[in-house]
């Protein structure tokens, strides 16, 4: 049975080579080279960077899909030991008060609209 989170992970990998590898006039060619250069990333393409360098994958493998889907199916995919939110965890005191800022000015921004 395969791990489903690599087999995830190495699909993220493929989309991501064949929207690299699309004309540069295609939309979704542009899409990717935009999320690239913007400064905080969507945490996809994040993802998909830094699968690229634990694969030891560069952008002229990218570019070459013979290459690219070889390395891609020799990367032995390892799990991640880090969760980066556990369900269930509890607040931090901090994110408690902002919480409790932000839902004061909610329902003071709904008193003042409702009279």
């Amino acid at each position: 049975m395969s791990n489903i989170a690599a087999d995830i992970r190495k699909r993220r990998l493929k989309f991501y080579g064949h929207i690299s590898r699309l004309p540069p006039t295609r939309f979704a060619n542009r899409i990717l080279k935009y999320l690239k250069g913007v400064k905080s990333t969507t945490p996809w393409i994040t993802q998909v960077e830094i699968h690229l360098q634990k694969a030891r994958i560069d952008q002229t493998d990218v570019q070459d899909r013979n290459t690219y889907r070889k390395k891609i199916h020799q990367w032995n995919v390892m799990p991640e030991n880090e969760v980066l939110k556990k369900p269930g965890t509890r607040w931090t005191e901090e994110r408690k008060e902002i919480h409790r800022e932000k839902m004061r000015e909610v329902w003071k921004n709904r008193k003042n609209t409702t009279r």
